[in-house]
């Protein structure tokens, strides 16, 4: 199924509560984030994200919404950066035990792309799919960066970049 968007605690209180003034469409959103239901499927069926991807992106901004992976285990798919083992310290970048560090990176990866690029992320989602090391990582991430700032503009190209800084410098 790929990557799709669960409600947050935060998102499922404010369903009730009603204090941030959410639109009839963010709170249809928030209705049918479920984990179950990708982009496609929001586009289907709230005229505001066909128009927009961007508001459910906004929603994750506002910890309303978080992306879900269905194929990961729970711990993984919330925040793959902290996937390591309870007994080590937290972790402040994306690195990971060496044995699982290039799949952890690779599914923070997947589930960044189909939320920047959407239902246009096919093609992009198969080559991470395929990566088999840190270099064919970093030469794939240098492409992402020019495939965003031409589909999604140079601020999420940018923001791309910080993230993945470590890996995109060599």
């Amino acid at each position: 199924m790929g990557p799709t968007f669960r409600r947050t605690k935060k998102g499922s209180e404010e369903l009730v509560s009603r204090k941030q003034g959410l639109s009839e469409g963010q709170r249809k959103i928030l209705l049918y984030a479920n984990g179950s239901r990708t982009v496609e499927d929001f586009e289907r069926l709230v005229p505001e994200v066909a128009e927009s991807a961007d508001i459910l992106f906004v929603m994750e901004e506002l910890g309303l919404l978080e992306l879900y992976d269905p194929s990961l285990p729970d711990d993984v798919s919330a925040r793959p950066a902290q996937a390591a083992a309870p007994s080590q310290a937290p972790q402040t970048s994306m690195q990971a035990p060496a044995s699982n560090a290039l799949d952890v990176i690779k599914a923070k990866l997947t589930r960044d792309t189909a939320a920047i690029l959407g239902s246009e992320s096919g093609n992009a989602l198969k080559r991470i799919e395929s990566i088999k090391s840190e270099e064919e990582l970093r030469e794939v991430m240098a492409k992402l960066v020019e495939l965003i700032k031409l589909y999604a503009g140079g601020r999420e190209s940018e923001l791309f970049i910080r993230e993945y800084d470590e890996y995109l410098g060599g």
